[in-house]
């Protein structure tokens, strides 16, 4: 008799508050009295490492007849923001995190469910530390090389040198390397490099660091033999040619431990030497009419042919910006586009150009800056 009782009332008035505050709707009142089967809870947030605010999705089955009994974030109290659990992982310690949600139907058992879900924060930037070397600073004419190292894998790597953009090489084992070269006669007093990363979550991080320059002292060269203003104007004209294959910066490195000799000979005009119009840019060579020119390392050939002061020439692109230039050749031997390696002939020594005998005259540019050859013969970089 009670339950009949309970259907008339529910069907004359529609919708009854029954014992604890659950409602019953008049289409539901077996429901309310026989529902044994707890709620289906989903809390639906991303996985993994997070950083600041994240929001997880709170689905709740049946709708409409369930409320939430708890929200708790690593056991303490939170409150739900509607449909979602929303959590400041700035306010909380870096690590693994849990929360759980406690629901029960509005039926006279209010049947419990549950659901958990789990995350790591992180809102710590990465360490970011730069090293030269040579440690005592960059040097006038010779090739610097800089290193990035992190306590954790970054993306998104942006570097500066002196406020132009450069692209920093990855090292393989979560570091990165760039070479940075120091023309004879630069102006600039100091080098400073800054370097602005994330970590896997985009927690940024910036490190910066400034070198003084150490200017070298060349040899001075009292050339009897100075250039009419046609011979120094078709220097200019052909350094600024060049210049633009100087400054590309391609593919990645090619070159494997140090560069080999070109060739055998004795060393007529050494690097950087100081004449009354220029730094000498290369390394000469004494040897004789015809004697082959090997590739110090592997690379790619990015320019032959014949211009008024350096004579028949070949280009390499070692990778990375780095070229070297072959000078004055008899011939070349391999055309634009070939790959070549360590100790092939490229060319024949000769004596084209604004040359007074038989010899090579050997450059090394890095990402635009005329630098030693020869200091890559005694150490390999990076």
């Amino acid at each position: 008799m009670r339950f009949g009782w309970i259907l008339l009332v529910v069907a004359a008035l529609g919708t009854v508050t029954l014992a604890r505050g659950a409602d019953v709707s008049m289409d539901d009142p077996l429901w309310w009295l026989t529902n044994q089967t707890p709620p289906h809870v989903v809390l639906d947030g991303p996985s993994g490492t997070v950083r600041g605010q994240v929001v997880a999705r709170l689905v709740v089955e049946p709708a409409g007849h369930t409320r939430i009994v708890s929200v708790r974030l690593d056991d303490q109290p939170r409150s739900p923001a509607g449909e979602q659990v929303v959590v400041d992982t700035a306010t909380v310690r870096d690590g693994q995190h849990r929360v759980e949600v406690v629901v029960h139907d509005t039926s006279r058992r209010q049947n419990l469910a549950s659901a958990t879900w789990t995350f790591v924060s992180d809102n710590t930037p990465q360490k970011l530390e730069l090293s030269l070397d040579p440690s005592e600073g960059p040097q006038e004419g010779h090739t610097a090389l800089l290193r990035l190292l992190t306590d954790e894998p970054v993306q998104n790597v942006q570097a500066a040198l002196n406020g132009t953009a450069v692209r920093l090489q990855s090292d393989g084992s979560g570091g990165f390397w760039m070479l940075a070269g120091i023309s004879p006669g630069a102006t600039e007093e100091n080098w400073t490099l800054r370097v602005a990363a994330t970590d896997a979550v985009g927690n940024p991080a910036t490190v910066e660091r400034s070198w003084a320059t150490r200017h070298t002292t060349f040899v001075e060269d009292d050339l009897a033999l100075v250039p009419s203003a046609e011979e120094l104007q078709a220097h200019l004209d052909e350094d600024r040619r060049l210049a633009e294959i100087y400054r590309r910066v391609t593919g990645t490195k090619l070159w494997d431990g140090a560069f080999k000799m070109p060739l055998q000979g004795d060393e007529t005009t050494a690097f950087g030497t100081h004449r009354s119009y220029e730094f000498h840019p290369g390394v000469d060579f004494a040897a004789t009419q015809g004697t082959p020119v090997s590739a110090p390392a592997a690379g790619v050939v990015v320019f032959v042919g014949d211009l008024p002061a350096r004579g028949n020439v070949v280009i390499l692109d070692h990778g990375v910006g780095v070229f070297t230039t072959y000078a004055h050749l008899q011939q070349w031997d391999v055309e634009v586009g070939a790959d070549v390696k360590p100790g092939q002939a490229i060319g024949r020594v000769g004596t084209t150009g604004f040359s007074t005998g038989p010899h090579l005259h050997w450059e090394l540019w890095v990402d635009g800056a005329n630098v030693d050859p020869l200091d890559w013969t005694k150490r390999a970089y990076p």
